[in-house]
């Protein structure tokens, strides 16, 4: 019995002892389960704070898609769309649906359908399957007119192509410019008509054509009769209405296939190609004189006028462009020797031409001996304080008890060599004047004075600048000398060395007539200058064109950003002065401000500007009051 109950007894012992220890493990256990309970629920924690964090972040990523002016696509590895922007389908002229479900082969063949050329996008597919780490740009053009620019980039991770980011750059407004700019380059901007560039190389081209076709040309060279009269009597704004309503008339007598361009003044040269005969350009010019001959209306007032033509054949009296336009003028002067309001054609006799240009370069040579020219002065105008900041130099020729404008003169100076003298006389004769002047300048002015491709070409020019400087004692950062863009066509990469080493001595470098002949903002952008003066072709047409006014805003806004100064000329009204101001030009001349000035009459502008204030200086100890 004592054996069952000790039996009894120990089974208890047991039994409590294995509650026990079953207590502590089951306590064991919900402490274990607690504290991985309490893990979970701050990973949980965690995890909803990285989940908001990426939320945020999203949002952010997403928001700054959105309002970025270019469009944005980033694909996968096989082609589809992870995440875009609304532009992306404003520039491909497509739906966001569109853009959220298709692949580059889809968007081939949407641009296919919209696009004017696909082959650059196409040359980017192909570069990017054969070397799917390339980068890649091109251009693209739609129907609607926009200009596109596509990048590629690829996207890595752990140096693997997990897929492409694609950006689109709106380019139109600037293509638009540049298309405006090579437009103004080959144009002539009172008539819209082609210039002599432009005409020089379309006859250039009907040459080629000849030595295949062989079709004879012919080459009208057309002077107004009676022009002069019209511009003294009826003002200059007459005389250039009269000149668009000439250009209108001889557009409507050639064929579509001649040219017509505008040789400047009242001269207008006229491409006639495949001519049949002699019969048929006397035909053509007889019409141009009946065209002309025919009274123009301005002001309910008849304008009577008439034209000498000259006319010369290629190949048979020449094959070179400069000589043909040379053979057509010399005919032109037989017609008004004949009587005007006829055409002659060009007989190798005729040297008319050469001697008035030699005479020409001989009363040039005789001027410079003689003393007979001068230099006025025209003021610039700070548009933001409205106070005189400089002045241009400008020549002119006392000749034959007249000024000469230097458009009569300086293209016969360029030729004969006598440009270089004539430009050393007016740098000469200007840093004279400026020393004179200096005590009434107001502060920071400086003289602007053109100087020639030839003269910018001589191997001493930054020597005799700087004995110029030296000789009047004047700081070379009061000299502005204006260049235009054709120094830097033949040698581009030793003209820009030379313009470097002028700035380096401290003179100040402006681009004189921008925006005509061969302007660009490439060009613009390599060349070390202060200044853009920008052409007043533009500036004619900003009062009552939006289109001008555009283009001059780009390209202060490209100057400015280049970090130059941009100089408007030939500015004649109120509206042309407050448009400018209000697109941030810098500075302005024209008639409305002042007219070129004589030294005395700018002598007595400066008189009558206020005193410079002398700077402070502390009394001396004779003068000191005492203590």
């Amino acid at each position: 019995m004592d054996d069952f109950l000790q039996a009894i007894d120990t089974a208890y012992q047991q039994h409590d002892s294995d509650c026990e220890h079953l207590e502590q493990s089951l306590d064991a256990t919900s402490r274990e389960l607690l504290q991985r309970n309490e893990e979970l629920s701050s990973r949980l924690t965690r995890t909803a704070e990285s989940h908001n964090q990426l939320e945020q972040l999203f949002s952010i990523i997403n928001a700054t898609l959105q309002a970025s002016q270019d469009g944005i696509l980033l694909m996968d590895e096989d082609g589809y769309p992870i995440i875009f922007n609304q532009r992306a389908a404003e520039l491909l002229d497509t739906t966001q649906d569109f853009i959220g479900r298709a692949t580059c082969a889809d968007i081939l063949q949407l641009l296919q359908r919209k696009a004017r050329n696909t082959d650059a996008f196409s040359a980017q597919l192909t570069a990017i399957e054969q070397d799917p780490l390339t980068t890649t740009s091109g251009t693209l053009e739609l129907n609607n007119g926009t200009v596109v620019e596509i990048y590629s980039h690829p996207r890595l991770q752990d140096g693997e192509v997990m897929g492409r980011a694609w950006t689109l750059h709106d380019i139109s407004e600037l293509r638009n410019s540049e298309r405006e700019m090579r437009h103004r380059a080959y144009h002539d901007p009172l008539t819209d008509l082609p210039n002599r560039d432009l005409f020089t190389d379309r006859i250039t081209h009907a040459l080629s054509r000849y030595q295949r076709e062989q079709h004879e040309l012919a080459l009208l060279f057309i002077d107004l009769d009676g022009f002069k009269c019209v511009n003294d009597t009826l003002g200059h704004e007459t005389g250039d209405q009269l000149l668009v309503e000439v250009a209108e008339r001889l557009v409507k007598v050639v064929r579509e296939q001649d040219t017509i361009a505008r040789h400047g003044g009242d001269e207008f040269l006229v491409l006639l190609e495949n001519v049949d005969s002699a019969q048929h350009v006397r035909e053509v010019s007889q019409r141009i004189l009946d065209a002309l001959t025919e009274a123009f209306v301005y002001h309910e007032q008849d304008i009577c006028i008439s034209a000498s033509i000259g006319i010369t054949l290629a190949p048979a009296d020449g094959s070179d462009p400069e000589r043909l336009i040379r053979n057509a003028d010399m005919a032109m002067y037989r017609a008004k020797q004949a009587g005007r309001n006829n055409y002659q054609f060009f007989q190798p006799d005729m040297a008319e031409s050469s001697i008035r240009q030699l005479c020409l370069q001989n009363q040039i040579h005789q001027g410079l001996r003689n003393n007979e020219f001068i230099l006025h002065y025209q003021p610039k105008i700070d548009l933001h304080s409205g106070k005189i900041a400089g002045a241009e130099a400008l020549i002119r020729w006392a000749h034959d008890d007249k000024l000469v404008a230097p458009g009569e003169f300086i293209s016969a100076a360029e030729k004969n060599g006598q440009i270089v003298p004539l430009s050393e006389w007016m740098l000469d004769t200007a840093c004279q004047q400026l020393k004179a002047w200096r005590p009434l300048l107001p502060a920071g002015f400086v003289l602007s004075v053109n100087l020639s491709t030839i003269h910018f070409r001589q191997k001493n020019l930054i020597e005799y600048l700087s004995k110029t400087l030296e000789k009047y004692q004047l700081p070379a950062h009061c000299l502005d000398l204006e260049l235009t863009e054709s120094v830097v066509l033949d040698s581009p990469e030793r003209s820009i060395d030379k313009l470097q080493q002028l700035r380096d001595i401290g003179l100040h470098l402006s681009i004189d007539d921008f925006g005509t002949g061969y302007s660009s903002f490439n060009y613009l952008k390599n060349m070390p200058v202060d200044t853009v003066k920008i052409d007043r072709s533009f500036i004619q047409g900003i009062d009552h064109s939006q289109r001008d006014l555009s283009l001059v805003e780009s390209i202060i806004d490209i100057a400015h950003t280049l970090e130059m100064k941009v100089v408007a000329e030939g500015i004649e009204t109120l509206a042309s002065h407050q448009r400018l101001l209000d697109i941030g030009c810098d500075q302005a001349q024209g008639y409305h401000y002042h007219r070129p000035m004589s030294v005395r009459r700018f002598t007595q502008t400066l008189q009558q500007l206020p005193p410079r204030k002398q700077p402070h200086s502390p009394p001396s100890p004779k003068t000191a009051p005492a203590l």
